[in-house]
């Protein structure tokens, strides 16, 4: 017993060390320089702290305000601010690019970037129309990446409802909010569960689609289908933004699922039926149902919020392709196409 004790206390200490080495070791490992395009509260709350984490070697940062430029480079060792877009256009050693600006203006920025052989890490939205979107599709090069920022696809609830749903038939999927007065809310946050269902299920089309006004709120009901699978979705301002609503619930051929972004995932197996015979209004019994995922006790890196809600893992991905030099199906602003001809007809309805 005191040995299986001492060789066990031997592994563990063994694994943290070797993970700490990799940590600390890992600001050495990078190829390539990068810059940061803003300075604004998204940035400082979700962007710095992964980057800092990835031990990315961030050279230059990009404000209108060069003073919070300045502040900002401060973070990072020979960094530099500046409210001058072409020392990044311009400088050669920068090969990777985060761009987190005002929504106005990352789909304009992003296309000059990409025309200078740049890749590009791009917070949504990458402009506010597909026209606007396409002007970045067309300065892409073939080998050039941009990925878009919508955190969702990289969860890691993500990849266990995708694994999951492989049979699906329906879903019903719930995303609330409180009022928001400060911009384009199709944009700059309904584009999140539009993305993440067309990520799921694949590209849909609209059967139908309708809004409602309650004085300055709206809500918007929509049915989609995605080549078999169908979806019915409600999307509204008219809740809090104290107790958002993040909900989804898929039926496929065995089971129904349950998630609630970015934690939890149950899985609830169908009673059997014998022909078109419910078995279970003759035999009822318990149902089964199996916790999948319902993490966020542990005070660990998989757990912690950015990394739960997709932060971490995309912006990873990101600069893994970048120093790889590869290009995948994630990275091109052409797969955010889909989502925006659908939020576009949401934008007619009166």
């Amino acid at each position: 017993m005191f040995l299986m004790t001492s060789f066990l206390n031997k592994a563990i200490q063994h694994y943290r060390q070797r993970k700490k080495k990799k940590f600390l070791q890992q600001p050495s490992s990078y190829k390539h320089k990068y810059a940061i395009i803003g300075t604004g509260i998204h940035n400082i709350t979700n962007i710095y702290p992964c980057l800092w984490f990835l031990g990315i070697p961030v050279k230059i940062i990009y404000s209108r305000n060069k003073t919070n430029a300045i502040s900002a480079a401060q973070r990072w060792p020979d960094c530099i601010g500046t409210n001058s877009l072409e020392d990044i256009i311009n400088n050669e050693s920068i090969t990777g690019v985060f761009v987190a600006s005002l929504p106005q203006f990352q789909g304009v920025i992003s296309a000059q970037l990409l025309k200078a052989g740049k890749h590009v890490f791009v917070e949504k939205p990458i402009g506010l129309s597909t026209k606007e979107l396409q002007n970045v599709v067309t300065a892409e090069h073939s080998k050039t990446i941009c990925l878009p920022g919508l955190q969702r696809r990289f969860s890691p609830l993500a990849k266990k409802i995708k694994k999951e749903s492989q049979n699906a038939i329906n879903y019903h999927y719930c995303f609330s909010i409180g009022n928001y007065p400060e911009g384009n809310v199709l944009f700059d946050v309904f584009i999140h569960p539009i993305d993440f269902v067309i990520h799921l299920f694949g590209e849909a089309t609209i059967v139908h689609a309708y809004k409602t006004t309650n004085n300055s709120t709206s809500t918007f009901y929509l049915l989609l289908n995605h080549n078999g699978v169908h979806g019915n979705i409600e999307l509204s301002t008219a809740y809090s933004w104290q107790e958002p609503i993040d909900e989804l619930c898929i039926n496929t051929q065995e089971a129904i699922l349950k998630a609630k972004y970015p934690y939890y995932l149950e899985s609830c197996s169908k009673p059997q039926s014998f022909t078109n015979l419910p078995l279970e209004k003759i035999f009822p019994s318990p149902l089964k149902k199996l916790i999948l995922m319902n993490s966020s006790f542990l005070p660990i890196a998989e757990n912690n919020s950015l990394y739960a809600m997709g932060f971490y893992p995309q912006l990873e991905h990101f600069v893994n392709c970048v120093e790889e030099e590869r290009k995948d199906g994630f990275g091109s602003s052409k797969s955010l196409l889909p989502a925006y001809l659908i939020l576009e007809t949401l934008q007619k309805l009166s």
